[in-house]
């Protein structure tokens, strides 16, 4: 059967949607897919959808749905339904597998996936090419006379390995290497699945509990240089400069890591591209930071989340000292890796006090980047309860922006617009001292140079909200990539 997959992103924010590609993938194997991607398309996201459906006629509709994008999906999804009545629609991904009930209620729901979808989607839609009832484990589903039939529970699929390789020809790949938000000309890969630990900021947790089975999962890290050296001989043409393993922490088991960093440098990946990772402070010593030096890496992640211990440990429950964010900066400083760090702001109970410390902290660690998240209630985390969650889900507008959304007796809206500024102030200020150590006056050139460039013009008169980010990823970042190819001359 023909099935139309949907990635309802009209956020403004460039980022891969690495786990619907997986489902995308399995499902071709049966079936002829097309994808229906609106991550370029915030401003004509009708006429991008009308223009499309004139060259693919669906029996079958997926939409990939999160917290952020649900709204999006809910009003591309009437403009579906009014176009192609009768066809049914399957949304999965991680909002409908934390609120099902409240997903599956909506008239422009058919079925849900909850959990992984690479086993159960493809057996829904083998059930509706042969004319059977969807019975299958990880799907919820409408019958005709509109009832709700809720199957068992899909347990988490434990061998990774199992799964074919994303299969990214579906994806305007060229494009999303121009401006992905996070790594620009970076490829998302996965070597696991999961997390283990119970931030309270986090769905993790929830979605540890969403299923039954394994949680956290390892591929095999021949696989994972495998699928890795594939897609490098594809997109080598095409702008990828990097491959991006976004983990949720990478590097967590120090035998895999070591057997990965061994057959990167072995299958000669170490010459040809360099890679970025996210993973725990407290993971990283002086050898894991040498070891994945000496592999091509260029920059980790760390969510350092407060420099304040008791909104860190006592309230988001990350259980990270400060020491050990320190050293972890220290031993990837050493090693000649640059270091990203993340923090929260605006949770609730913070205080200004706890932000000031915040900030302090991140001007002591000095890393390359510093990315200041306005906090969001995402849903059944245990930091903010329901009417806050539903309240983020339901807001009036759906453009993600990284902008404060509670208020509080210790933190007023004028106090949270104020430091939305200050943080501003304090990126583009990063980018002008770190451009200029390195290179003096000339890099007023390198920055106007971004400023006026084609994409920035443009992005700017769409509306882009994330000129900051570009600044660091055109500067900073790719200081990164042309280091590393000096060293590999």
């Amino acid at each position: 059967m023909n099935v139309l997959f949907i990635n309802p992103n009209l956020s403004g924010i460039v980022g891969q949607n690495i786990g619907f590609s997986y489902v995308i993938t399995a499902v071709a194997k049966e079936n002829k897919v097309a994808l229906l991607d609106y991550t370029f398309h915030e401003n004509d996201y009708k006429k991008h959808t009308l223009s499309f459906l004139k060259s693919f006629q669906a029996d079958a509709i997926a939409f990939s749905v999160n917290s952020a994008n649900y709204r999006a999906a809910l009003l591309i999804a009437g403009i579906l339904r009014k176009n192609l009545p009768g066809v049914p629609f399957l949304w999965g991904g991680v909002h409908p597998t934390l609120m099902p009930e409240e997903t599956i209620s909506s008239p422009l729901v058919d079925a849900i996936c909850i959990g992984e979808g690479e086993v159960s989607s493809v057996e829904y839609f083998r059930c509706l090419s042969e004319g059977r009832r969807p019975e299958v484990a990880g799907i919820w589903y409408k019958d005709s006379k509109g009832e709700i039939c809720k199957n068992n529970l899909r347990p988490y699929h434990n061998n990774l390995d199992d799964f074919s390789f994303p299969d990214w020809s579906y994806w305007d790949m060229k494009r999303y290497f121009r401006n992905e938000l996070f790594f620009n000309g970076g490829l998302r890969h996965l070597a696991s699945r999961g997390c283990p630990y119970s931030c309270t900021f986090c769905s993790n947790k929830a979605l540890r509990e969403a299923s039954p089975g394994k949680h956290y999962r390892l591929r095999d890290p021949s696989k994972v240089i495998e699928e890795i050296t594939i897609n490098y001989e594809k997109f080598k043409d095409s702008g990828l400069t990097s491959i991006f393993m976004s983990d949720e922490i990478f590097g967590m088991n120090p035998g895999w890591l070591k057997e990965f960093c061994h057959l990167y440098i072995k299958e000669g990946l170490r010459q040809k591209i360099p890679w970025v990772c996210t993973t725990r402070a407290d993971i990283i010593t002086k050898e894991w930071a040498e070891t994945v030096a000496e592999a091509g890496c260029i920059m980790v992640s760390l969510g350092v989340e407060s420099g304040d211990d008791r909104v860190r440990n006592g309230l988001y429950r990350k259980m990270l000292s400060k020491e050990q964010i320190k050293n972890a900066v220290v031993f990837l400083k050493n090693a000649g890796v640059g270091c990203n760090i993340s923090v929260i702001v605006g949770a609730p109970g913070e205080t200004k006090d706890s932000i000031k410390k915040t900030l302090s902290f991140a001007n002591e660690l000095n890393p390359l980047t510093t990315l200041y998240i306005f906090y969001w209630p995402l849903p059944k985390v245990e930091l903010s309860d329901d009417t806050l969650q539903r309240k983020a889900i339901h807001r009036k507008k759906f453009r993600l922006k990284n902008s404060y959304f509670l208020t509080s007796e210790n933190m007023s809206s004028i106090f949270l617009v104020k430091l939305s500024f200050i943080i501003k102030l304090r990126r583009i200020t990063n980018v002008i001292k770190k451009s200029y150590a390195e290179k003096g006056w000339l890099f007023w050139g390198e920055i106007l140079s971004v400023l006026l460039s084609w994409n920035s013009i443009t992005a700017l008169a769409s509306g882009n909200i994330h000129l900051i980010a570009d600044l660091e990823q055109k500067i900073l970042y790719s200081k990164l990539i042309d280091n590393w190819k000096h060293n590999n001359t």
